[in-house]
Order: C-alpha cells, then sequence, then structure tokens
C-alpha cells in the first residue's frame, strides 16, 4: 500500500494492526477539513494514470508494438 499511498500527500499511512495509530488518524481527519481536501485532491492525481481511458491508451499503444514486432522500450 505504500507504494500507492504516500503519507500526507494522498491519504495517511498507520503501521499495520496500530489501532491507536488508525484513531489518530481517523481523529486528525476528523477535525481538519483542509487537510482531508488536501488528500482527496492528491488521491485524485495520484490516480489518474490508473483511468479506465489512461490504461486503455497504454495497452492500445502496446497492442499496437506487439502487431508491428516491436519491443517495448520500457
Amino acid at each position: 500500500l505504500g507504494e500507492l499511498v504516500a503519507d500526507g500527500v494522498n491519504g495517511l499511512l498507520v503501521p499495520p494492526g496500530d489501532a491507536a495509530a488508525f484513531r489518530a488518524a481517523v481523529e486528525r481527519l476528523r477535525g481538519n477539513r483542509l487537510l482531508c481536501d488536501r488528500l482527496s485532491n492528491g488521491a485524485r492525481l495520484s490516480a489518474r494514470p490508473y483511468a479506465l481511458a489512461a490504461a486503455a491508451d497504454r495497452y492500445a499503444a502496446l497492442l499496437g508494438e506487439c502487431a508491428r514486432g516491436r519491443k517495448r522500450t520500457e
């Protein structure tokens, strides 16, 4: 999950199984609308590469390369 969520940028990370840390994170969110808005905006921006249209474009490019017999450079 740490590969997708950047603490304080698009979410809040807490140690697995740490109920106290989880509660503290929830309390932080409950008391801070600006933090909620910032994390929400960050999450939307972070999710863009995984949107259906972006994924479809990547697959179309990959299939085009395969059809032409090219190797990917990435």
